[in-house]
């Protein structure tokens, strides 16, 4: 959940183009904002899916979109790790609820 907070704190810009990439897509957000694992896999997702497009741009030479999806992807990363050595992520209960410290 920390990390789906903190990509919402993304500059407008970037936050537009990250939803675009999920508009067409059915997730449950708040059962993966619940779930560790899910953010972690959909966050993995998410760079496959900056990686595809950079491979588009790179096919038709858009050299600023190109520095844009790297410019997005850096960004999140750096994110994603400082989010990661932040937040520490108790086992679950037997209720399989998880509790973040």
């Amino acid at each position: 959940m920390a990390q789906w907070n903190q990509l919402q704190m993304l500059d407008c810009k970037y936050l537009e183009q990250v939803e675009q990439l999920y508009d067409e897509r059915s997730i449950d957000w708040d059962t993966v904002a619940m779930a560790g694992f899910l953010s972690t896999v959909q966050f993995h997702d998410l760079l496959a899916q900056l990686d595809d497009q950079h491979s588009r741009f790179a096919l038709e030479n858009n050299f600023l979109l190109q520095h844009n999806i790297r410019e997005i992807k850096r960004n999140l990363q750096i994110l994603h790790l400082y989010t990661a050595c932040c937040v520490y992520t108790a086992p679950m209960d037997k209720c399989g609820t998880t509790f973040v410290f």
